[in-house]
């Protein structure tokens, strides 16, 4: 069978990438994403004053490294990007939800949602701010 814009070639299939349709189907699920976050208005102010267009391309590559693709993510670490912004775990957490509940919109595997699962759980102290209580700031 020839490849199509939609197949994936033979070496990525054997990865969470290939198995979830590459490319096409990541991008896919990256605008559907956005879509959902920027629709959300808890959500949305976090990204008032981003370029969502590099938002979602970096985010593109960030899911494909992940997922074992051949691009690698080459931004910020998720630490420094976030830095600031003041996210909250609840947020977070509804910010992991809407990725998943795309992916299994799009027909992922379990076991792709839970290696994303995993991935969000092991990154969520990089995002996330915890507030300083009184009295305890810097020294």
């Amino acid at each position: 069978m020839a490849e199509t814009e939609t197949s994936t070639p033979l070496e990525e299939q054997d990865t969470l990438y290939g198995q979830l349709g590459g490319a096409p189907v990541i991008t896919e699920a990256v605008d559907r994403f956005y879509r959902l976050v920027l629709a959300d208005p808890e959500l949305a102010p976090y990204f008032a004053a981003a370029d969502v267009s590099v938002v979602k391309r970096h985010q593109v590559l960030l899911l494909s490294s992940v997922l074992g693709g051949p691009q690698s993510y080459g931004g910020r670490g998720l630490d420094e990007a976030h830095a600031g912004l003041g996210v909250s775990g609840p947020h977070y957490d509804k910010v992991a939800a809407h990725l998943l509940d795309v992916l299994a919109d799009l027909g992922a595997p379990a076991h792709i949602a839970e290696a994303v699962a995993s991935t969000l759980d092991a990154v969520r102290e990089q995002i996330v701010e915890h507030p300083v209580p009184a009295g305890e700031g810097a020294r």
